[in-house]
């Protein structure tokens, strides 16, 4: 291999040509200062390749796991891994909910969230078998710390993570509905559709939402059957929002609600629940969010028995939203079907809300 100064080399505009053979034909150019140049009989490894050409591998940790930013991490045996830095030979992992702390604490000043010093290992289980919150943000860093003698301690980069909502909204794609009666435009399909509703508000557009057809004979009910059997843990209300809501009082007031898993034998959930009165505006936020405790379901009724003002006998509802509990294993770590993964990979998934154990195989 020759190298060949089309100048001095010290200024940035002289151009250095490295070639691998004496015919004066040049494979590449490099234009500006160069500090020095090494000549290998050898293949180097990544590492000292980072060392004698100053490529710029990463001194900090990287490639956080969880990712950075993701949501949804499930609560539990949370498991902190990461890619080290070229140099590292020990890694500080610091831990907490406060990213202020996460980001300035130190070995002098940890904050209560210096979880690990010294550790050789680029994994790290919250200790004590750990349970974070149901949604809730997690904050983490990792310093790497060089080998001796300077042992450097390179500062990393703050990272988060926000963990598993204890519930998620069914798809209302998995709903089907059905309603005593309906007014022409306005079925009760309106109310799980997502028909009016933008980032969780609901507009005042009446053939987005449900009514039942005028004069029509009682009891009024509207009826949720799902594609399987749920877990539910609450249920959320837009309730009827027309444009003159507050004048006639067309929504829903004192409901009963009832739940099943064969569609013919109900129970009550509590006695009775009055659905709170809409704004009539559009930009309609949710006005109820009823706890349904956890119940097992297939079908649930809301069987309407008033209105908010009983002028007109019409009922409606906007928007119902359901939300269950996971019961079964979710979220396999590798996922199925993946190929290139180390055998010492520990298999993983996120178990259901009712689990109580888990089997690493």
């Amino acid at each position: 291999m020759w190298v060949y100064y089309g100048g001095r080399g010290d200024t940035a505009t002289d151009t250095v040509r490295l070639g691998f053979d004496c015919s004066g034909d040049a494979v590449a150019d490099f234009v500006g200062r160069m500090d020095d140049v090494a000549i290998f009989n050898v293949t180097l490894t990544e590492q000292e390749v980072a060392k004698w050409m100053y490529l710029s591998l990463p001194v900090t940790a990287s490639a956080p796991y969880p990712g950075n930013g993701v949501i949804d991490v499930p609560r539990r045996d949370v498991v902190l891994t990461w890619k080290p830095g070229v140099y590292a030979n020990t890694h500080d992992v610091y831990f907490g909910l406060n990213p202020a702390d996460v980001s300035t604490a130190t070995r002098t000043d940890p904050r209560g969230v210096l979880v690990s010093q010294g550790q050789s290992e680029t994994h790290h289980p919250l200790s004590g078998g750990l349970d974070l919150d149901f949604g809730t943000t997690c904050y983490w860093r990792v310093d790497e710390v060089n080998a001796p003698p300077d042992a450097t301690i390179m500062k990393g980069e703050l990272w988060s993570f926000t963990t598993e909502p204890i519930a998620y909204p069914i798809d209302g794609r998995k709903i089907v509905t059905s309603a005593s009666s309906s007014a022409a435009g306005q079925g009760p399909a309106n109310t799980v559709n997502s028909s009016g509703r933008t980032d969780d508000l609901h507009s005042d557009v009446l053939a987005a939402m449900w009514l039942t057809a005028p004069g029509a004979a009682g009891p009024v009910w509207i009826q949720y059957e799902f594609d399987t059997v749920y877990k539910l843990a609450e249920t959320s209300v837009w309730n009827h929002n027309g444009r003159f809501e507050r004048s006639i009082g067309l929504g829903c007031r004192n409901v009963t609600i009832e739940y099943s898993l064969n569609g013919i034998d109900f129970t009550a959930l509590g006695t009775t629940h009055e659905f709170a009165q809409a704004s009539g505006k559009p930009g309609y936020a949710h006005s109820n969010e009823i706890n349904l405790g956890g119940i097992t379901a297939k079908y649930v009724k809301l069987t309407v028995n008033s209105n908010w003002k009983g002028i007109i006998k019409q009922y409606g509802l906007s928007e119902v939203r359901f939300f269950s509990i996971p019961v079964l294993a979710r979220e396999p770590n590798p996922i199925p079907g993946a190929i290139g993964i180390d055998p010492s990979h520990v298999l993983a998934r996120s178990k259901g809300k009712n689990s109580h154990c888990c089997r690493q195989v």
